[in-house]
């Protein structure tokens, strides 16, 4: 029977593509807190050749001005990470769109 975690550990997870592993997501995790990124509501893809990350953040849009990290790094070891805004923009509209309606039935701002 499948259980969530790691690959390696024998679990599934859709927030890693199949290839990457528990160095990889350290790797990741280090590069984003160097950055000032975080981690949370992302998904992380590998390429197949092991050399190229992209990091997918779950937003409504994609838009460098709000969202500045945006854009394509250079690590070493010739690894590369690109972090994308807009994983889900389609659900998240309609999050918003919801959350944008609540506000009728608020008693004040909080």
């Amino acid at each position: 029977m499948a259980h969530i975690g790691f690959r390696e550990d024998n679990g599934v997870s859709s927030y890693y593509s199949s290839n990457v592993t528990k160095d990889d997501i350290t790797m990741i995790d280090e590069f984003c807190q160097g950055e000032k990124i975080s981690p949370l509501n992302t998904r992380l893809l590998k390429s197949d050749d092991g050399n190229t990350y992209e990091l997918l953040v779950c937003s409504k849009e994609a838009s460098k001005i709000r969202t500045s990290y945006l854009g394509t790094y250079e690590l070493k070891d010739d690894k590369k990470v690109i972090v994308r805004a807009a994983d889900f923009s389609e659900f998240m509209s309609q999050v918003i769109s919801s959350m944008e309606k609540a506000k009728y039935y608020t008693s004040d701002e909080n």
